[in-house]
């Protein structure tokens, strides 16, 4: 009898001592999942900063190549005028040597 009662304590004691186990377990579990929430938040946090800093510099490096290719454009504008002035001034250079050059031979021909 005193035997089955020690028995039986051991027993209740060791289920107390398992239920002790698995509550400390379940604690353990939940600051894991409140660590792992905690880790997932800020995963996701920085992934959308990161994110919204590569969309801001790719905004700007856009803003840049537009900038720089609309003054490409304007420089080679500027320079197909300047081109075109000079070949119509030649143009005209050419046609007055070309009317002296007439005028000359039409007063040798004249004498």
């Amino acid at each position: 009898d005193n035997l089955t009662n020690i028995r039986n304590n051991f027993k209740v004691n060791l289920r107390l001592k398992e239920t002790e186990h698995n509550k400390a377990l379940e604690k353990k579990q939940q600051q894991i999942d409140e660590k792992q929430k905690e880790l997932d938040s800020k995963v996701a946090e920085g992934k959308k900063n990161f994110e919204e800093k590569v969309s801001f510099y790719e905004k700007q490096i856009q803003e840049k190549n537009s900038s720089y290719l609309k003054n490409m454009e304007k420089g080679l504008n500027e320079g197909q005028q300047k081109l075109d002035n000079a070949k119509k001034l030649h143009e005209k250079e050419i046609a007055k040597i070309i009317k002296e050059k007439d005028a000359e031979r039409e007063t040798a021909e004249k004498k």
